[in-house]
């Protein structure tokens, strides 16, 4: 198959079992490249197939200590579900200072979206003109605007919230 795209297995054959990896190729290109083929699985939260392999074993040794119950649960392990999610690091030693105090995080553990309570600096300019009677009025006014880098940005007001991001497929070598 002349696709231009080079095999993949020997590049990631030294990677460890359970590496997460980004790729922009879709699921049916990236495994027909991915030697052994049966070496990735799209991280979609399906079974691994081959629930007597060395990552499965590994996982249900270490499901009370290590793993979310959603992907270790009734003796089957699981990929993670990465579609759609942003990755947040493992906070192991629970350091307060970047936020993570919930010491029951496991890995593949899913949290729901949140926005803390916070403020925002709202700045206004406003213009007055002088009245007949010697009263300033409002001639104009402008604001709020938010800033970024110091450059003026008008907030893009959406149904979530989230960084700037761009769509990858995640994969998780299982073999």
């Amino acid at each position: 198959m002349a696709t231009g795209i080079q095999d993949l297995g020997a590049a990631t054959d030294a990677l460890p079992l359970g590496t997460v990896l980004a790729s922009i190729l879709p699921p049916d290109a990236f495994l027909a490249h991915a030697l052994p083929s049966n070496a990735w699985m799209l991280a979609n939260g399906a079974p691994l197939a081959n629930q007597n392999s060395e990552l499965a074993v590994f996982m249900k040794l270490n499901r009370d200590t290590d793993y979310d119950k959603d992907l270790v649960a009734a003796d089957i392990a699981k990929v993670p579900d990465l579609r759609g999610v942003f990755l947040r690091g493992m906070n192991d030693h629970r350091d307060q200072s970047k936020g993570d105090t919930d010491d029951t995080r496991r890995i593949g553990n899913y949290q729901q979206d949140q926005i803390q309570t916070h403020n925002h600096s709202v700045g206004y300019t406003t213009q007055f003109i002088e009245q007949g009677n010697g009263a300033p009025a409002p001639r104009a006014a402008s604001g709020p605007s938010e800033y970024d880098s110091g450059n003026p940005r008008q907030a893009n007001i959406g149904a979530e919230t989230r960084p700037r991001n761009v769509c990858v497929y995640y994969y998780v070598k299982i073999a």
